[in-house]
């Protein structure tokens, strides 16, 4: 909704559904919508196209006093270094979803859609073109096998939803997320980006389908659509439309042998009146109660810290490398070569875990002592403090 009503943007919708049913939303309302492998196909040959007929546009720009690309007026003008999205020259923001359905698909794979789309994200951003994917996974599977791929698309915004794989992780900036960890309850979401982390909560509003159906659309200028309009398809009417669903249907039903169901189908029903835009009155819109007060739970207030030994110690939970390292701090023992019970043992933990609870053992698992060297050692020590003999 934002970029519909920003004036600067043109909305591409492309999804791995070929019903169309990840977004119908977006399918309405989106400047051109695509569902399965062939509509997003020709989205993709069409964004290459305007990749090279704007790299040809950008060398006759400048960039104005209000930092927005204009005709150069003056050969010697410096050239525009990037097409930034102003009404002039609109934004493209394409929005895949189901891209784990898109980059396994035989069709799309034989074409290399998933190198292509890498390119695309490489060095669209130059040239005023924006990608955001959906996927069901943050594994490498969904971004068909291309590290760089989902590299380039989590390098600016990242949000990463609940996910119950426990051995999925994504690394962000440095920072490393685990889905899995994020509460129940839905919407809960992780925000990386930049080096920043944040958690998140969305929540599906049941009434902004209205306010975006109302929304105005930005003209993209004349040459990017000479670019893309020999691949945008002939616009099918919604009525056509869902005769073809309902012919399909029969004929699958006829096909498996079900008999037809009486009655006549249901008809869409006949939009309102129009409304006003939401962005004129906000109070229009019904705040879902997942993002209201009355969802967050209260944390007590937290007075002053209890005293260390009022505490009970909950001694079940600790290992017993940890339950060692306990002991000799509680018998008075604060550094880990303090020695415990005589010559040979160290305390159990601080030492290292490997050698807890046990003395330390030389050659052939002999018993070592702690603190004296081997005739060995005491003879390379000796040398070594002479130096070499003259």
């Amino acid at each position: 909704m934002g970029l519909l009503s920003s004036g600067s943007w043109h909305l591409m919708f492309g999804d791995g559904d070929p019903e169309g049913g990840s977004s119908p939303l977006l399918m309405k309302v989106a400047h051109w919508s695509a569902a399965g492998p062939e509509g997003v196909l020709a989205q993709l040959t069409a964004l290459e196209v305007l990749l090279e007929v704007r790299s040809m546009v950008k060398a006759t720009l400048t960039i104005g006093t209000d930092g927005r690309p204009v005709a150069k007026t003056d050969p010697r003008q410096p050239s525009a270094r990037e097409i930034h999205p102003c009404p002039a020259f609109p934004g493209v923001q394409w929005i895949l979803d189901e891209l784990q359905r898109l980059v396994s698909d035989p069709l799309l794979v034989s074409v290399k859609f998933a190198e292509r789309l890498e390119r695309l994200v490489r060095i669209g951003r130059k040239y005023g073109i924006g990608l955001l994917v959906g996927t069901q996974s943050l594994l490498l599977a969904d971004y068909g096998n291309r590290s760089p791929l989902r590299g380039y698309l989590a390098n600016r915004n990242l949000f990463a939803f609940r996910n119950s794989n426990k051995s999925e992780r994504a690394v962000v900036a440095g920072l490393e997320i685990s889905p899995s960890v994020l509460p129940t309850g839905g919407g809960y979401a992780f925000s990386a980006g930049a080096g920043r982390l944040a958690m998140l909560r969305v929540a599906w509003a049941p009434d902004m389908a209205r306010h975006a159906e109302g929304l105005d659309s930005a003209t993209l200028d004349s040459d990017s659509e000479l670019a893309m309009a020999p691949h945008r398809p002939v616009p099918v009417d919604e009525d056509d439309a869902l005769t073809e669903q309902l012919a399909r249907l029969a004929a699958w039903r006829q096909a498996a042998g079900h008999p037809a169901p009486g009655g006549t189908p249901a008809t869409p029903s006949t939009p309102g009146s129009p409304v006003s835009s939401v962005f004129a009155d906000p109070a229009q819109i019904t705040v879902p109660a997942a993002l209201t007060g009355d969802n967050i739970i209260p944390m007590p207030v937290r007075g002053s810290l209890p005293v260390l030994g009022a505490v009970p110690a909950d001694l079940d939970a600790l290992s017993g490398t940890q339950r060692a390292v306990l002991d000799a701090v509680r018998g008075g023992q604060r550094h880990r070569r303090d020695r415990r019970g005589g010559r040979g043992h160290h305390v159990g933990g601080v030492e290292g875990p490997q050698r807890a609870g046990r003395p330390r053992t030389g050659h052939q698992g002999r018993p070592r002592p702690v603190g004296r060297r081997s005739r060995r050692c005491r003879a390379a020590a000796m040398s070594a403090r002479r130096g070499p003999e003259s």
